[in-house]
């Protein structure tokens, strides 16, 4: 019982431990290294210049940021809520900061309650990633949440994921990235086996997928997509990040041993993620960001035992480290360089 009992109080000091030294790490990373920290200058600002309620505000276009051109209605109506309440009483810097913070402390608990080996798995996470998502893409990072949630859990069912999905993109609406998924319910409902299920949802994801490009570049009903074809910039299919994470997915598709459920769901994320990034190759902001978001696929997959090991998860293993000391490294040149410090400093 002694043991039982200094093992539990282990764990809470541990718990402690590790989301105090984050959140001081994640004060460091927005303080010194945020790219996008300064727009939220314009959200603090117009929340106090207009006595509006929040629908006046957001739907009648109050709110613009001459600061890149964004627009509120262009955002997902969820997060400016959040940022738009928050603004009316706090600074710029307290509002990103305290959704930072919530949004990593949701994260920590979740990696603990579905992952193997979660207080590592955190850890990688705060270091080589917390950057992209807690410290400059925040709406993508809350989105970011439930994401997790359907892909380290291992109780899914239809309705629960399709309601889930639909409430996490009025945050941000990479996470439809994972929308196909729930027809794998569907298909176990049929009594197709669960090998053959994935087999279809993988072949139903790159048609879906190709005709998405053939709309977005052949037609005249692709409103949505307007912004983002409009701001065309390549990606660097050679890129070292993007060749790891490529090897991870081959990989682990050619994987014998059996995987779980949650690693599953992992895999097939990182997959269409990897297709994304290959098929909108010639618009960065869609496939960066899809290919970003996908990386987080890896958790479940990775940090859990595996039936058997062989060379294929020593391969994904290591790539999946190279990626994680790249991220890592740029967080470190960022914060020695402090490249972004003199936009805040202007305002």
């Amino acid at each position: 019982m002694d043991i039982i009992k200094d093992n539990k109080r282990f764990l809470k000091f541990s718990n402690i431990l590790i989301i105090t030294i984050s959140i001081f790490f994640l004060f460091l990373i927005i303080k010194y290294t945020s790219r996008d920290l300064v727009q939220y200058y314009f959200y603090f600002q117009e929340a106090k210049r207009f006595n509006v309620n929040f629908w006046d505000w957001y739907f009648t276009g109050i709110y613009k940021v001459e600061y890149g051109g964004f627009n509120p209605s262009s955002d997902q109506i969820g997060i400016s809520y959040i940022y738009w309440s928050l603004s009316k009483n706090l600074t710029y810097f307290q509002t990103f900061f305290i959704v930072s913070i919530i949004s990593l402390i949701i994260k920590f608990y979740l990696f603990n309650r579905f992952l193997e080996f979660p207080k590592l798995a955190f850890i990688v996470y705060m270091i080589s990633f917390a950057f992209i998502w807690e410290g400059n893409q925040l709406s993508q990072g809350v989105a970011l949440i439930f994401l997790i949630y359907l892909v380290f859990s291992n109780k899914n069912n239809f309705l629960t994921d399709i309601g889930i999905l639909f409430l996490s993109m009025l945050f941000h609406l990479t996470i439809s990235i994972f929308f196909l998924y729930p027809i794998i319910h569907v298909l176990r409902y049929m009594k197709i086996r669960l090998d053959d299920s994935y087999l279809i949802i993988y072949i139903l994801t790159i048609v879906a997928l190709f005709l998405l490009y053939l709309i977005g570049n052949y037609s005249n009903i692709s409103g949505l997509l307007d912004y983002y074809i409009n701001h065309p910039r390549k990606v660097n299919l050679f890129g070292t990040v993007f060749l790891l994470q490529l090897a991870l997915v081959i990989s682990m598709l050619t994987y014998k041993g059996k995987l779980g459920s949650n690693q599953r769901k992992g895999l097939y994320l990182l997959f269409v993620g990897t297709v994304v990034y290959i098929m909108f190759n010639e618009v960065s902001l869609i496939a960066s960001r899809f290919r970003e978001i996908s990386i987080v696929g890896a958790f479940p997959l990775l940090f859990a035992r595996m039936e058997k090991f062989s060379i294929n998860v020593a391969i994904s293993r290591l790539c999946f480290s190279l990626i994680c000391i790249y991220n890592f490294y740029l967080v470190i040149y960022m914060y020695i360089k402090k490249p972004f410090v003199q936009d805040i400093i202007n305002f």
